[in-house]
């Protein structure tokens, strides 16, 4: 009996091992993004691949902006149209109102604002208020629509 209990003991300390160490996995949380595609640069060197992470978060790998811009924001769209500035602006770091800073190949995670999924968005951009000018997006409506 007492190398039962043993027994028993020592699987249930190799098991909670085991499922800590699988949650800190870094390469695991990779594996679940879903690429959507590339930023198609227009202005200040932005670009990057954009992907899915759920429904309620981007992430942007290797993701560049020469910061140079007055007034850049992440937006995103609702309306199958191209990147324009009726879009909704998306504050980065979350809480802040501060334009982008520069970026060089960075990974960047963006959550929608509340009440916004990914399956309500047709594009997204790197976008100037001050100019209302798109420095680079990805568009997600006809073929490339995520949902």
């Amino acid at each position: 009996m007492f190398f039962e209990n043993k027994f028993l003991v020592l699987t249930l300390i190799l098991c909670n091992i085991y499922c800590v160490l699988s949650k800190t996995v870094s390469p695991l949380e990779k594996q679940s993004l879903v690429r959507l595609g590339r930023l198609r640069c227009t202005k200040h060197s932005v670009g990057g691949e954009i992907y899915v992470k759920d429904y309620n978060t981007l992430v942007l790998e290797n993701f560049t902006y020469d910061g140079h811009a007055p007034d850049a924001f992440f937006y995103v769209g609702t309306k199958n149209t191209l990147p324009n500035s009726h879009g909704i602006r998306i504050q980065y770091p979350p809480g802040s109102n501060e334009p982008l800073r520069k970026f060089n190949g960075e990974r960047v995670e963006i959550k929608l604002p509340n009440g916004l999924s990914l399956r309500d968005i047709t594009w997204f951009s790197v976008w100037c208020r001050a100019y209302a000018v798109n420095f680079g997006d990805v568009l997600f409506y006809s073929r490339n629509r995520i949902c």
